[in-house]
């Protein structure tokens, strides 16, 4: 279970509590037993501590009304959100597959390429459209948590996965074999541009 979730459960036990601490029977047993015994001053103060208690869970209620609502802004993703991703993510998307294809520029060779992305992007862009990312999240799709949170630790795996640990022996990085590429200015030049291509 995610911290959300977990905040979720919570607030609702806490509404829970709540809800089960005054209930209307619970106050007219106090009031019927306080009026049986016929003591003004008492009565008064019995009737005190039912308002005041009332107003406590008013005010209890109130802040986990207003901790759902923080939850579910968390989640929800604003209107300008949603059109600057639909605007921004179709042209994101021909690009990458453009570059993880290979190639920048027409040519003869890669025209049925390009033209199968052309036609990958004709079917995504209605599917990455306002309207349909607005439905989705109507229906209860939560994007940051499937989309937003999955990629977030791909990605902090990655890099975790790209740098040096502090158990890592300099041995294991540094060869011979990379001793001699740094010697070598050719052979070190024709590295970068390997590396670059990668």
């Amino acid at each position: 279970m995610n911290n959300l979730e977990n905040q979720a459960i919570l607030l609702g036990a806490k509404l829970t509590e709540i809800a089960i601490r005054n209930t209307t029977e619970t106050i007219i047993n106090k009031v019927s037993a306080v009026k049986a015994k016929k003591d003004d001053k008492e009565t008064i103060n019995v009737l005190e501590e039912i308002i005041n208690d009332l107003i406590k869970d008013k005010n209890d209620l109130v802040q986990v009304s207003r901790a759902y609502e923080e939850e579910f802004i968390m989640r929800k993703i604003s209107e300008d959100d949603l059109v600057y991703i639909t605007e921004n993510l179709i042209p994101v998307l021909n690009e990458l597959f453009i570059t993880l294809m290979g190639f920048k520029t027409i040519d003869d060779e890669n025209t049925l390429k390009i033209e199968e992305i052309q036609s990958l992007m004709k079917i995504l862009h209605p599917i990455l459209s306002t309207e349909t990312l607005k439905i989705l999240q109507l229906l209860g799709f939560d994007f940051k948590s499937a989309i937003g949170e999955p990629l977030t630790e791909l990605l902090r795996n990655l890099i975790l996965s790209k740098t040096i640990s502090n158990n890592t022996n300099m041995t294991e990085i540094i060869t011979p074999e990379v001793v001699e590429l740094l010697k070598n200015k050719s052979a070190f030049d024709n590295f970068i541009k390997f590396t670059k291509g990668l």
